[in-house]
């Protein structure tokens, strides 16, 4: 398995005080583990959102095409920044709308080839949670000259991307083990500790993105300076990126497939009976590195066998992909992002 560690700065290890109640963040399950209070797995987010919109109607277009020009002619505003490069390369129109805080709304309009998905919009759902997603529908309809009301972005989008989140919260990063399902590469980046603060798994080939990640959700709030979740208790994300053409955005309630499953996130008990304490920990961090099969590999025989069935045995305590993706409709109604009144 193809690796690259990347050595990043120390960071501070955060504080394990303060609740998290099912009334401010839903459960998916719980479990317990060694060493540490209760985790707490909570019900999935969509952490982002990608959605390509056809715009068939003449009139239509030219509508959102001028609103979208005069905009970027202004080139900065209070609610919208000009956006160039990458962004803007497939459209001839990139802007930066302000939602709330530091959080915006990426508005891609006039596709340059010719194909229907004339509009593009991406942006964070589960950051205006809190506000609800109104005033992402208001600014969009006020950037395309009042021609794209939401109701016709749930009805006609095709929810391009979509990155589920799940947050495992009192299980820090540097305790698990995380096996990808996949295959391809995975990259990480490690701290100046030695531990593991991100992994990048399932990466398909050379500069191709990474589809799973898992990183220490605490250190990336203090590497941005922003405010940290649950209290600033110690928590991992998981998050896997799903990307489809044709999966109209009205309909993701309903995907089928289990993102979830694509990873197994063990959280290790102690040593089994037999194994001495100082040689399980180096499998673990072995596995961490090198995969399951290579981490057995450098065992003996009768030692391999007991190690690999005590590590399924907390996998199955610690993952359970299944009771996630049973609250996946319940995110997307949380998200209210079908709500069109």
């Amino acid at each position: 398995m193809p690796v690259t560690i990347l050595v990043k700065p120390k960071g501070v290890t955060p504080s394990n005080k303060g609740g998290v109640t099912d009334e401010q963040y839903p459960l998916a399950y719980s479990y317990s583990a060694p060493g540490v209070k209760k985790v707490r797995v909570l019900e999935p987010v969509i952490d982002k959102l990608s959605v390509t919109i056809p715009v068939e109607d003449p009139e239509m277009r030219q509508t959102i095409f001028t609103s979208v020009e005069n905009l970027f002619a202004k080139k900065k505003s209070a609610v919208h920044t000009n956006v160039y490069g990458k962004a803007k390369k497939e459209y001839a129109f990139a802007i930066n709308v302000t939602l709330t805080g530091d959080e915006t709304m990426l508005v891609q309009a006039g596709y340059k080839k010719p194909q229907s998905h004339f509009v593009r919009i991406e942006f964070n759902p589960a950051k205006l949670w809190k506000y609800g997603p109104g005033l992402a529908m208001h600014r969009l309809k006020e950037v395309t000259g009042n021609a794209l009301p939401w109701s016709y972005v749930v009805e006609y989008g095709r929810a391009t991307r979509i990155d589920a989140a799940v947050d495992m919260v009192n299980a820090p990063m540097s305790s698990l083990v995380i096996l990808n399902n996949q295959g391809g590469k995975t990259h990480f980046y490690v701290g100046e500790t030695g531990e593991i603060e991100t992994s990048y798994l399932g990466i398909p080939g050379y500069k191709k993105p990474a589809d799973q990640l898992a990183y220490n959700k605490n250190q990336e709030a203090e590497d941005k300076g922003t405010s940290p979740l649950y209290n600033n208790i110690v928590h991992t994300r998981i998050e896997m990126i799903s990307k489809s053409k044709n999966r109209l955005l009205k309909n993701i309630a309903g995907i089928k497939e289990n993102l979830f499953e694509r990873l197994t996130v063990i959280h290790p008990g102690n040593a089994p009976e037999g194994i001495d304490p100082t040689l399980w920990a180096l499998f673990l961090e072995t596995c961490r590195f090198r995969g399951l099969e290579g981490a057995l590999s450098l065992l003996p025989e009768n030692l391999a066998g007991t190690c690999q069935t005590a590590l399924m045995d907390a996998a199955a305590n610690s993952w359970r992909p299944d009771k996630i993706w049973q609250r996946w409709s319940n995110a997307v109604s949380h998200s209210q992002l079908l709500d069109t009144d």
